[in-house]
């Protein structure tokens, strides 16, 4: 399965909700203002499933992808490619 996530995880609850179902296989996409979870170390150590950030989103915020361990940058190409694989897709 693939999550993505678009909010901020300062403003709302969707990445606690998600990640209470998330499975080992499952992957997470983090876009828009959920990038800014991507810069918690801690949260994605504890989290056994893959996650990937937007890169376009990322610069948008001023974040960098090269200071992300553990967590795969990827283009609008890649984003494409994560749905053609993945199913089913949950939007939080």
């Amino acid at each position: 399965m693939l999550h993505i996530l678009t909010q901020s995880p300062y403003s709302n609850d969707s990445l606690a909700s998600c990640l209470r179902v998330v499975g080992a296989d499952d992957m997470i996409l983090l876009t828009e203002d959920a990038v800014l979870a991507a810069t918690d170390r801690c949260l994605w150590e504890a989290t056994h499933c893959h996650v990937c950030v937007l890169v376009p989103d990322l610069a948008l915020r001023g974040l960098e992808s090269s200071r992300l361990e553990g967590i795969t940058a990827i283009n609008f190409a890649g984003f494409v490619a994560l749905t053609e694989q993945h199913h089913p897709i949950q939007s939080w």
